[in-house]
């Protein structure tokens, strides 16, 4: 399983809070360790998550991150 928080790059793209993870907001450590407790009190939560990770992360490489750059440009690049 993934813990991680929305303010970084690669949470948007890997990590479904509740699928293959959880997603918890900067700095809030009660929240973190919430999280970290839900995840480790759980063997059948941990490796369905587990199991989830892997999954999405070997369908990722370098023709999705250059496929998110080129998405992000276009839109930042775009008129408004």
């Amino acid at each position: 399983p993934v813990i991680t928080t929305p303010d970084v790059g690669c949470a948007e793209d890997l990590v479904i809070d509740g699928g293959n993870g959880r997603k918890v907001p900067a700095g809030m450590v009660a929240a973190l360790a919430a999280a970290i407790d839900s995840i480790i009190q759980s063997p059948d939560v941990r490796r369905d998550m587990g199991s989830r990770s892997r999954d999405r992360i070997l369908q990722w490489g370098y023709r999705e991150c250059v496929q998110g750059l080129l998405l992000a440009t276009k839109q930042i690049s775009a008129p408004q």
